[in-house]
């Protein structure tokens, strides 16, 4: 992974973090985003747990020109609204508005 370590003394003293993932993955056409939801939950739940004082903010993959990707990002970009709901000082950023009927 790309991500830093959920414990990593770099991000000690941050007030806010922005997590952009999912870009890259759910271009793989094997993609299955409630897969990657679940790998990006516990990435989140466990930088959350080592720095309490830190929002985290999650914004939603940006639509493609593609069909098929645009599927995977609107599932994937719905449960990450879901995580936002249910995790302590993470918010989601809806980027639904950057999409129109092509993408």
């Amino acid at each position: 992974d790309c991500l830093p370590d959920t414990e990593c003394a770099d991000l000690a003293d941050i007030s806010d973090f922005v997590i952009a993932v999912g870009t890259n993955d759910l271009k793989e056409e094997g993609c299955i985003p409630a897969e990657l939801a679940k790998r990006t939950y516990r990435y989140v739940s466990g930088f959350v747990t080592s720095h309490p004082s830190t929002h985290v903010f999650l914004p939603g993959v940006l639509p493609t020109t593609n069909s098929a990707i645009n599927t995977r990002i609107k599932e994937y970009n719905h449960y990450l609204g879901d995580m936002c709901s249910v995790i302590p000082r993470v918010n989601y950023i809806d980027n639904s508005n950057f999409s129109d009927k092509n993408g």
